[in-house]
């Protein structure tokens, strides 16, 4: 597993400036066509906006029309049920998607622990936005049975999400299989575009801080994971 972590990430230089790349021939200060409903809503659910952009490339791609094999629509990429359950009545909608998913993002984050570092509440906020905070539930809840910190991301609960997809670990969660390692690239990538793009449109950034390194290795080791699955418990 280590490999598989330090994989996700620390990967290629090309790949980074790929990423740096993506609106260097924008000169204007916008990141997104949508930049504007973006800023509407952040400041409606206090968020950062870069980070709304963010989400919606790594979502949709900035397809307004498009939909996921499990039905999700939109720009924000909102699950029918959900979208209903935020009041968004057309989520094919560009401002209507964009609403929904700052709306969902800020009661995600309104569940995470106050005490936290920002940076952490986030990255456990967008593993919930895409995964489902049950399932982040029983990562933390793996976690705390591997002698796992429950109050960190990097290193701790999203070895143990990982470990969700495995069929002796998900047989014992509570709800089930997940796509850890989806879900583990999601926040990754997500987290990797917003810090493109303050690049872009300097400012206060969110996720400025890091999180505290519990493993020995060093603040430049993201990812610390054992040389061997542990054994279900």
């Amino acid at each position: 597993m280590t490999n598989t972590l330090r994989r996700r990430y620390f990967r290629s230089a090309s790949a980074a400036a790929r990423a740096k790349g993506v609106w260097r021939s924008d000169h204007t200060g916008r990141i997104s066509p949508y930049d504007d409903h973006a800023k509407k809503y952040a400041a409606r659910y206090e968020l950062d906006w870069r980070l709304l952009v963010a989400m919606m490339q790594e979502e949709s791609g900035f397809d307004a029309a498009g939909e996921s094999e499990m039905g999700a629509v939109g720009l924000m990429q909102l699950l029918p049920s959900t979208a209903a359950g935020l009041g968004v009545a057309n989520p094919a909608d560009p401002e209507q998607s964009i609403g929904g998913g700052a709306k969902y993002l800020r009661k995600l984050l309104d569940r995470t622990d106050p005490k936290l570092p920002l940076s952490t509440r986030v990255r456990f906020a967008l593993a919930s936005y895409n995964i489902g905070i049950a399932h982040v539930l029983d990562a933390k809840r793996l976690a705390a049975k591997l002698g796992w910190r429950t109050d960190r991301w990097i290193g701790n609960v999203e070895r143990a999400i990982l470990l969700l997809e495995k069929p002796e670990y998900a047989a014992a969660a509570r709800y089930g299989y997940c796509r850890g390692s989806e879900c583990v690239d999601y926040v990754r990538d997500v987290e990797e575009r917003y810090r493109t793009f303050l690049q872009r449109v300097p400012g206060a950034a969110w996720m400025g801080e890091e999180e505290p390194d519990d493993s020995g290795g060093g603040a430049e080791i993201r990812s610390a994971a054992p040389s061997r699955d542990p054994q279900p418990r």
